[in-house]
């Protein structure tokens, strides 16, 4: 068997290649958000929560509109169904 020469490189496996390929798409992937985006939603997040406090203390319009959606779903019960899972759905979205 020939001795290897000074001027021959060892050939790259093709498993070397893939396994480089797979690092570079999860450090793509494992990439977090500008800071400004979090801090958005977390502004969003506190604003809701601070509207929803102060309504319960006053007027309770939230709590007017969820019992008369709740009771129209008790009267129609397959509307209601496709009604709740329109609500819902939106809201799965944004909160996953």
């Amino acid at each position: 068997m020939p001795a290897a020469t000074s001027n021959q490189q060892p050939q790259k496996s093709p498993m070397v290649d893939q396994n480089e390929a797979k690092e570079r798409i999860n450090e793509d992937v494992s990439e977090e958000p500008p800071l400004y985006k979090k801090a958005a939603i977390g502004l969003a997040l506190v604003l809701l929560i601070v509207l929803v406090i102060i309504d319960s203390a006053t007027t309770q319009y939230l709590r007017t509109v969820l019992e008369g959606f709740l009771g129209w779903v008790g009267d129609n019960p397959v509307a209601g169904f496709f009604g709740v899972i329109v609500g819902i759905f939106p809201l799965l979205l944004f909160f996953v």
